[in-house]
């Protein structure tokens, strides 16, 4: 028989089988993803919403997500939920002593931590001081300005005469349960050193904080200057936000 007359109906066979199974042989294997909520845009799923509260078991080597909302289900590997940058968000302390947040933020989408949950949070700031520079305190916000502060660096004097400085900033945050009104995440946050003078890297505040994780919280760094000088200003120059798990 002519081989390449049997290679088109066996592949038109193929495309015709169920989308709940896989033919490997006479027996085939199933289909991993068979819940509603992995099959986005099927008649149980239509709208390709999910409900993170009850998440799926994924294949090995895939990741359940919830966010961005054209890619629910299961996903191969860590996922970029958001990726900014900006050649302007920046703070200065002529502004004054108030404490000041960047314009760079992402909201976490509402029931997306749950036990074990990773999200890392991965910032470049830059920073210039002047001959005689301000006290600067970084701090970084779960639910906007007014939320729950996770990381605190504490007033803290940078070097005189910084010009066009930038050090990495990144933190893992873990789920620890359900979602929920008021959970406990876990926090984790280490800087790179300064190439003059090192950031202050030594976190002051716990890193067992409660948060609701059943609401949308939006991630906030902020800016704190300790004077009302010139030639000192900070920038937020770019803002990764990872769902590893």
């Amino acid at each position: 028989m002519n081989p390449t007359i049997l290679l088109p109906a066996v592949l038109g066979a193929a495309l015709a089988s169920s989308a709940q199974s896989v033919s490997g042989g006479p027996g085939g294997f199933a289909n991993p993803m068979t819940q509603p909520d992995q099959l986005v845009g099927s008649a149980s799923n239509s709208g390709g919403t999910a409900a993170a509260e009850t998440l799926p078991n994924c294949a090995t080597g895939l990741t359940y997500a919830i966010s961005p909302t054209s890619a629910f289900g299961c996903i191969a590997g860590p996922t970029v939920l958001s990726s900014q940058f900006s050649t302007t968000d920046q703070l200065a302390a002529a502004t004054g002593i108030s404490q000041q947040p960047f314009a760079t933020t992402y909201t976490l989408p509402a029931n997306l931590f749950i036990a074990s949950r990773v999200i890392r949070l991965t910032f470049v700031f830059g920073l210039t001081t002047s001959s005689s520079p301000a006290t600067t305190r970084f701090r970084l916000y779960v639910g906007g300005a007014t939320g729950t502060v996770i990381y605190d660096s504490t007033a803290f004097a940078p070097s005189a005469s910084l010009n066009g400085r930038s050090a990495i900033f990144t933190c893992t945050i873990t789920g620890t349960a359900a979602a929920g009104a008021s959970e406990p995440i876990i926090t984790g946050c280490l800087g790179v050193g300064n190439p003059v003078t090192a950031w202050t890297i030594a976190n002051t505040v716990a890193p067992n904080q409660s948060i609701a994780t059943n609401t949308a919280e939006a991630i906030t760094a902020t800016m704190t200057y300790g004077a009302t000088t010139s030639g000192n200003t900070s920038n937020l120059w770019s803002m990764l936000v990872e769902q590893l798990n």
